[in-house]
């Protein structure tokens, strides 16, 4: 999860704003469903962000279904994010659902909602989408 945050948060807010690692970590249906609706791939990524952070403070806590034998069969991964550059803040919160897939575990839907306050008494814009499998 520290893949996902790192890809769709830190890096496009700090240095690499299209960070290939991403696509690794995603579903193709996911990829595909990112691209078709701009608004979903605004909350989940970062990467058309003007805030330049600073500093992000992240919470991940996870969940597994597990098989039978064991294994896990699939993670919800709930994530909470806050980055600043000290004016502006992003929060990202929800969950992302991974189901192993192949040999990697990917990322097939999520449910985040992200607020955008650029601070000097600006409102801020929140918004929220869900994507199920």
């Amino acid at each position: 999860m520290h893949a996902y945050v790192d890809a769709a948060s830190w890096k496009p807010q700090t240095s690499d704003p299209n960070p290939a690692s991403l696509g690794a970590i995603l579903s193709p249906q996911l990829i595909a469903h990112l691209k078709a609706h701009p608004d979903d791939e605004l909350v989940f990524t970062d990467r058309k962000s003007k805030l330049k952070a600073t500093t992000m403070r992240v919470k991940i806590t996870l969940h597994a279904l597990m098989n039978p034998d064991g294994t896990a069969s699939a993670i919800a991964a709930e994530i909470s994010t806050r980055s600043t550059d000290g004016v502006a803040t992003t929060r990202r919160s929800g969950e992302v659902l991974l189901r192993p897939i192949g040999k990697n575990w990917q990322i097939i839907g999520f449910q985040l909602s992200v607020n955008r306050d650029p601070g000097a008494g600006s409102k801020s814009a929140t918004t929220t989408s869900e994507v199920t499998p």
